[in-house]
């Protein structure tokens, strides 16, 4: 009733995936897991889905993940939990399917003292980088349980950059043709249980071809703003040629 404690332990998932347990206690006054994994398989839904009998089967570019832990639990919080891609890549269902083209993608959250630190890194060939940090003060309460408060403070920033939106026109249904990058810078404060979010959305030398039709929008500009619950349109301009 007052400790848990595991030996090291091996857990198999699917084909591939491990999961390895090197230490795992429990207490009242103190916790402490340390482990990794290997081999996560990660695939965005197709809409289909497989029967109850059915073998899982990985495409031969499946998103791969693995991960790092090693976190204590007591008076204060300490230690470290990393998600990161191993190998391949994530498709995405549209009219034509689309490889993200992902490069490198990690995740880190590092806890010390009673705060929660988050940094976030992702980028691919197709949608460019994305890049994000945000922390937050976790509570102890009386019965030694720590909790993230809904009223804690929340602080936070992401930025996008996108150099060419061209595989954002083959998710589409009509046959679109789209060009052009894309830029943000997100400012995130407020609390957990109301977020809010200030920033700046941008795109340059933008192109929509609605080829069914004939249309062709060219030499687009596009910026927006946003503060907490407001968006303002500042500019979206296009040049249409002069075609038959």
């Amino acid at each position: 009733p007052s400790a848990v404690s595991l030996g090291v332990a091996e857990i198999v998932v699917e084909e591939q995936g491990r999961v390895q347990l090197q230490e795992t206690t429990w207490s009242p006054q103190r916790s402490v897991v340390r482990g990794s994994l290997t081999g996560l398989g990660l695939a965005a839904g197709s809409g289909r889905e497989r029967p109850a009998n059915a073998q899982a089967r990985r495409a031969p570019d499946q998103l791969m993940l693995g991960a790092e832990w090693d976190i204590s639990v007591g008076e204060t919080l300490d230690g470290q939990l990393r998600v990161f891609r191993e190998s391949g890549d994530l498709t995405l269902e549209g009219e034509i399917r689309t490889r993200l083209g992902l490069e490198a993608l990690e995740a880190v959250v590092n806890a010390r003292g009673d705060r929660l630190t988050l940094t976030a890194d992702a980028r691919g060939s197709e949608f460019g980088r994305v890049q994000a940090n945000a922390s937050v003060r976790a509570r102890r309460g009386a019965d030694g349980m720590w909790s993230l408060p809904g009223d804690g403070a929340l602080l936070g920033a992401a930025t996008l950059d996108m150099p060419s939106i061209t595989w954002l026109g083959r998710l589409l249904r009509e046959n679109v043709e789209t060009a052009g990058s894309l830029h943000s810078r997100v400012s995130l404060g407020g609390t957990l249980e109301a977020p809010l979010a200030s920033g700046q959305l941008t795109g340059e030398a933008l192109q929509v071809a609605l080829v069914d039709q004939g249309l062709i929008l060219s030499g687009g500009e596009f910026r927006v703003s946003f503060d907490h619950d407001r968006v303002r349109l500042e500019r979206l301009a296009f040049v249409s040629p002069n075609r038959v």
